[in-house]
């Protein structure tokens, strides 16, 4: 639907809201992130917090008549979409933990649901029971025609809405890769050369670091992590991961700790993603690391906690393959083996602890004096 034209998509929800207006269910479910943001824009809906047994649990209230709040239409469920439950599966200790946060929740909102509607559930299901793991997997065949029905629906998306499908084929396209790889060009004459100048100033200390082997490094990294979330989370590979994350019902996570491990992985690993050494471990730090990648930006907090992850992985790669300007490149040289390569910072207004400096530079003349570029209002610690 995100890619249907407008008046497509306004001729699906009028359809949706006139059977909602007709249809005499006192209790509706709405499934999923994206169900929930449009009801919410498009229905007048007071929340209605529980107590007791469900104080955890928020109702919806839709009246019938706006300025009249004493006849309710229907009582309104927002709970996950069933192939949510499908991002993690196995019984790992974290699949486990998956379950027992997200499925008991479910469970509850859905018992809540089945209460209100005078009807029977099975209890525990999406705790104890749906476990997508125990399934089985599809076979070659069923493979098969699962590829060959994406293809279809994609050449009949491009029929359909073209320009719609050339944008989803520009989001496929990932900056970062080009330039990285022409800033390495930039990069590695400068590095080299700056490197040959200081062992001729100082002779007992060894050639710098060669800084492009490790952004690629970093850059060929986080493909392969794109790569084990796209299947460790089953998101369609038909498109850029971006737009796959941003489609999924992974943007209702609001937690760290139940984001994909290889994503959670990548980001504690950077040297250049730690304050003073300590890895990303909260969603507070997540966004902290966020902000300060994009402090030059007037760039909105997403507002899942995997888009914000994903947002950093990207702004990092880009910002360790940023191009230094010429008139910087003479002036300055790669950290050697006698000096450090992680260089705690904090910001020159506050003093507060910021990003490490991973891909540090000195002076040319004066090895001991470190320079910034690309970390403008930041010092060295």
């Amino acid at each position: 639907m995100a890619y249907c034209p407008d008046h497509i998509r306004q001729i699906h929800e009028d359809f949706a809201f006139e059977i909602r207006r007709n249809m005499k269910a006192v209790v509706e479910i709405c499934w999923g992130a994206h169900v929930r943001k449009r009801m919410l824009e498009e229905v007048s809906l007071v929340p209605l917090p529980l107590w007791g047994e469900y104080k955890d649990i928020t109702l919806f209230l839709e009246f019938l008549d706006n300025q009249d709040t004493t006849k309710i239409t229907r009582f309104v469920m927002f709970v996950y979409h069933p192939g949510f439950f499908f991002y993690r599966l196995g019984n790992t200790e974290s699949s486990r933990n998956w379950r027992n946060r997200f499925g008991r929740e479910q469970d509850r909102l859905l018992a809540v649901a089945a209460k209100l509607g005078g009807i029977a559930i099975r209890e525990g299901f999406y705790e104890y029971t749906h476990n997508p793991a125990t399934y089985g997997r599809l076979s070659t065949l069923q493979l098969d025609v699962k590829e060959k029905m994406i293809a279809q629906a994609l050449e009949e998306l491009r029929i359909a809405v073209p320009e719609a499908f050339l944008r989803m084929e520009e989001r496929k396209y990932k900056p970062f890769e080009r330039q990285v790889d022409e800033h390495i060009k930039e990069i590695s004459p400068m590095v080299q050369s700056a490197s040959a100048r200081a062992a001729s100033l100082q002779s007992d200390v060894s050639e710098g670091p060669f800084y492009n082997a490790d952004i690629r490094k970093i850059k060929n990294s986080l493909i392969d992590v794109e790569n084990a979330v796209t299947n460790e989370c089953s998101l369609s590979q038909a498109i850029s991961i971006d737009l796959a994350i941003e489609f999924s019902e992974l943007t209702s996570i609001s937690e760290f700790d139940y984001l994909p491990e290889p994503l959670v992985s990548w980001l504690q690993a950077q040297a250049g993603l730690k304050i003073d050494g300590k890895a990303i471990d909260t969603i507070d730090e997540l966004v902290l690391c966020f902000k300060l990648l994009h402090r030059f930006q007037e760039t909105q907090v997403p507002s899942s906690a995997i888009e914000i992850a994903y947002a950093i992985a990207l702004a990092y790669v880009s910002n360790v393959s940023k191009a230094k300007k010429s008139s910087i490149c003479d002036l300055i040289v790669p950290a050697t083996e006698l000096q450090s390569r992680v260089m705690p910072l904090k910001c020159r207004k506050c003093e507060k602890r910021v990003l490490d400096n991973c891909f540090p530079f000195f002076s040319l003349n004066d090895t001991t004096f470190l320079r910034l570029p690309n970390t403008r209002g930041w010092m060295w610690a």
